[in-house]
């Protein structure tokens, strides 16, 4: 399923990828611990906005047509 032309592989690839740059940086520049769960709860979070949109997309387009 599309939304706006984003699918469900596009956003977990770019919230998994994003998220891993980031928990790289913090590693290399030792600002903050490498931690696993953020990577899989950032990518979570990107899912459940995918969802959200899904969802928003049916709303407008049910209301949309019974005007």
């Amino acid at each position: 399923m599309e939304v706006n032309g984003i699918n469900v592989k596009t956003i977990t690839l770019l919230t998994f990828t994003v998220s891993l740059s980031a928990e790289c940086i913090q590693f290399y520049f030792q600002i903050g611990g490498f931690n696993v769960d953020d990577i899989l709860l950032n990518t979570l979070g990107g899912l459940g906005y995918w969802v959200f949109m899904l969802c928003n997309y049916g709303k407008k387009r049910c209301f949309h047509r019974n005007l």
